[in-house]
C-alpha cells in the first residue's frame, strides 16, 4: 500500500516496489524494512554505490509480524556486486520453481582485481526455495579476491535443483593463495536439493564450501540432496575442497 513518490522514511510514507528500491543508492548504514507477511515482486540488486562500507553496514530485513516474501519468478531473489557490508535478515526468497527457474535464489558475488577481500557479510533467518541453480551463492571469480567475515546463521534452502549452499572462489592446479577468509555457516538446514544428469559434473550438494581460508561449518543438517545426479564422484552432503583450516561439527546429513 505504499508509494513510490513518497519519501519512503517511515511506515507512513512508504515505497510500494523494489524497482524502487533498486533506483536509490543505499548509504552506509542505511536500514530497508518489508513489511511482513507481505507479497512483494522483483530482484533486489545491490552494487558498488549501495552499502560499501564494511565497519557501517546497511540492514535488509522486515516490520511487523512474520517475514516478507520476495517473489522473484524467473530472476535472482538477492543480487550483490561488489559491495561489502550488509545484512540480510528475516526475509524469504521465492522463485518460480525448480523446473522453470534458471538463475540463483540469492547471489554474492565479486570479480574485483586486486585481490580484495570484501569484508561483514550476515544473513540471518533468511529462507531460500524454488530455485533452478543455487540456493545460496557466495561466488568469487578473480582469483584471491573474494569475501571475509561472512557470517550465515539459520538459513533454510529447499527446492533447488543444482546445489544448495556453495561458497565458491577461483580453481586452478596453479592457484596459490585464498579467495574467501573466515566464513561461517551455522544452525542451517539444507534439503530437497535434487541434482541433475550433468556429464561434466556433479550437482545437487547440500553445504559446500571451496577456496576458503579458515572455515566453519556447525550445527547445520542437510539431507535429500543429489538424488537425480548421475555423474561420478559427488555430490555430498556436507563438505569442502581446495580450502585450508576448515572445520565441519556437529552438523547431520543423510
Amino acid at each position: 500500500a505504499g508509494n513510490d513518490n513518497a519519501a519512503g522514511t517511515s511506515m507512513g510514507t512508504a515505497w510500494q516496489s523494489i524497482t524502487k528500491l533498486n533506483s536509490v543508492n543505499l548509504a552506509p548504514g542505511t536500514v530497508v524494512r518489508f513489511e511482513g507477511a507481505k507479497v512483494f515482486s522483483g530482484n533486489i540488486k545491490l552494487d558498488a554505490s549501495d552499502a560499501n562500507n564494511s565497519t557501517n553496514p546497511i540492514v535488509i530485513s522486515s516490520y511487523g509480524t512474520g517475514r516478507a516474501i520476495i517473489q522473484s519468478g524467473s530472476g535472482m531473489g538477492f543480487y550483490s556486486y561488489n559491495t561489502k557490508g550488509f545484512e540480510i535478515s528475516d526475509l524469504i526468497f521465492e522463485g518460480s520453481g525448480m523446473s522453470t527457474s534458471i538463475t540463483d535464489g540469492v547471489k554474492i558475488h565479486t570479480d574485483l582485481p586486486g585481490n580484495i577481500k570484501l569484508a561483514n557479510i550476515k544473513i540471518t533467518n533468511v529462507e531460500i526455495k524454488n530455485y533452478g541453480l543455487v540456493g545460496l551463492y557466495i561466488f568469487s571469480s578473480n582469483y584471491n579476491t573474494g569475501f571475509k567475515d561472512v557470517v550465515i546463521d539459520r538459513v533454510h534452502i529447499y527446492n533447488i535443483r543444482e546445489n544448495g549452499l556453495f561458497v565458491k572462489g577461483h580453481t586452478s592446479p596453479a592457484h596459490v593463495g585464498w579467495s574467501h577468509e573466515n566464513i561461517t555457516i551455522r544452525n542451517s538446514e539444507v534439503h530437497n536439493v535434487t541434482g541433475y544428469a550433468d556429464p561434466n559434473s556433479h550437482r545437487g550438494s547440500g553445504i559446500v564450501m571451496a577456496q576458503v581460508d579458515k572455515g566453519v561449518i556447525e550445527k547445520c543438517v542437510a539431507h535429500h540432496t543429489g538424488g537425480s545426479n548421475t555423474h561420478c564422484g559427488g555430490p555430498g552432503g556436507i563438505w569442502a575442497y581446495d580450502c585450508n583450516s576448515v572445520t565441519i561439527q556437529r552438523c547431520e546429513s543423510y
